[in-house]
């Protein structure tokens, strides 16, 4: 699994039949996914931030939008 960014766009690869949460810094839930149907999966955020991305049940990656 590749988790990017590209522009405004968390961009995730190889990320078919996962669950995926995205959170801001604070905490606040942005985006619940349980079962992701393609094997690439785009979001795209309003603002520059910190974000942690939740996949699966245990992997977390933090993810900087400029």
């Amino acid at each position: 699994m590749k988790i990017s960014t590209v522009d405004n766009n968390i961009v995730i690869e190889n990320a078919g039949g996962y669950s995926l949460s995205i959170y801001e810094i604070t905490g606040q839930l942005l985006v619940a996914e349980e079962a992701i149907a393609t094997n690439s999966f785009t979001v795209r955020m309003r603002r520059s931030g910190i974000y942690f991305i939740k996949i699966g049940n245990n992997k977390v990656q933090k993810v900087i939008i400029k």
